[in-house]
């Protein structure tokens, strides 16, 4: 897996990409701690969709989307 940006693909192979535009995909990404990645990547112009949250079935979460509109979720599994 990579990271791309997309103005450089679109550089690259004009029309092959269409970031952030199915919204099916989720990168996510288990943590040690959920709240101290909030604190940590809070200060770094980060684009929150959700804040530190508790989900139903027990992971702490917090919620990101990048330039392109792809989403992120740094998680910590509770009890």
């Amino acid at each position: 897996m990579s990271f791309f940006h997309a103005d450089a693909m679109e550089r690259l192979s004009p029309g092959a990409t269409s970031a952030g535009a199915n919204r099916s995909v989720i990168l996510e990404f288990h943590v040690a701690d959920a709240g101290a990645e909030y604190g940590r990547l809070d200060g770094l112009g980060v684009r929150w969709v959700k804040g530190p949250t508790t989900q139903p079935w027990g992971n702490r979460s917090i919620y990101v989307a990048d330039s392109d509109g792809n989403l992120g979720n740094f998680y910590t599994k509770m009890g």
